[in-house]
C-alpha cells in the first residue's frame, strides 16, 4: 500500500489523522484568542492607515492645485513684466 514503508498498514493514517485533529484543537484551546486579539488590532491599525493615506491624497492633490495655480500666475505675471519692460525700452529709445 505504501510505496515508501512496505511493512506499514493502514493503521498509520487514523493515527495522523488524530495527531493533526490533536494539534488543531491544542491550537484553538490555547492560542486562538491571543491570534485573534492580534489580528483585530492589525486590522483596526490598517484601517486607521488607509484614512490616513486617504487623508494624505487628498492633501497632496490640493496642495498639486495650489502650485499650478500659483504656477499660472507666475507666468501671467512674468508676461507682464516683460511687456513693461519692452515698453520702458521704447520709451527711453523715443526720448
Amino acid at each position: 500500500m505504501f510505496l515508501i514503508c512496505e511493512n506499514c498498514n493502514w493503521e498509520i493514517i487514523p493515527m495522523i489523522v488524530g495527531a493533526w485533529l490533536l494539534g488543531f484543537l491544542f491550537w484553538m484551546f490555547f492560542f486562538k484568542k491571543r491570534h485573534s486579539k492580534e489580528v483585530e488590532k492589525l486590522s483596526t491599525k490598517l484601517e486607521q492607515y488607509e484614512i490616513l493615506i486617504e487623508k494624505n491624497k487628498r492633501d497632496f492633490e490640493a496642495t498639486v492645485y495650489k502650485n499650478q495655480k500659483l504656477t499660472n500666475e507666475i507666468n501671467v505675471h512674468s508676461k507682464t513684466i516683460k511687456s513693461l519692460e519692452v515698453k520702458i525700452q521704447q520709451l527711453e529709445k523715443g526720448n
